[in-house]
């Protein structure tokens, strides 16, 4: 009888075991399939924000940061390249596209450092890749985002979560406001 159960226990650690590795193996090939691929592109991307201005980038930042936090630019600035470089999200499954989404989150610790997220960020943070910050202080001030006063960048970073948004709205300025007094007393 005993040897019987330890049998058992024997086979059950097996089917654990490898259960375990098929599952690691899965995520392995999920990943080298959904972001591998991508690498490249999102490098050139991020490097993308080395044509700006360092005390633009570095006032960006602070911003940034203050109105999110270094989590939170990262998983939308990954949401957004993952829109931007991978499949139509209309296309697939809302379920496969938010896995995936938050697969791009976790492979850009592997790949990305903070300043290479943040340029990400920049980048793909309103209407896509190619079309972030830069482009819309064109489309908003008609101006390069190196001319931009700190108002405007601060208008800016509350176009990234409404790109709709009325930047001459009451709401609007109140929130602008809002965000440069808290960048003020840090």
């Amino acid at each position: 009888m005993y040897t019987y159960i330890k049998k058992q226990y024997k086979n059950f650690f097996k089917l654990v075991l490898i259960l375990n590795a098929s599952l690691i193996f899965c995520i392995i090939a999920w990943y080298a399939v959904s972001f591998l691929p991508h690498v490249s592109k999102l490098n050139s991307v991020s490097e993308r924000t080395s044509l700006l201005d360092s005390e633009i980038l570095s006032e960006l930042y602070l911003l940034s940061i203050t109105r999110e936090t270094e989590g939170g630019v990262r998983a939308y600035a990954m949401k957004q390249a993952y829109r931007s470089l991978s499949l139509d999200p209309k296309g697939e499954n809302n379920t496969l596209w938010h896995a995936n989404s938050l697969l791009w989150y976790f492979a850009s610790y592997l790949h990305f450092n903070n300043q290479e997220v943040f340029g990400l960020w920049v980048d793909c943070s309103i209407y896509g890749c190619g079309q972030g910050l830069p482009e819309a202080s064109l489309r908003y001030y008609g101006e390069n985002i190196n001319n931009l006063s700190q108002r405007q960048l601060a208008s800016l970073v509350l176009l990234v979560r409404n790109p709709k948004q009325n930047l001459e709205s009451e709401r609007s300025k109140q929130q602008i406001y809002e965000l440069l007094k808290t960048v003020k007393e840090e």
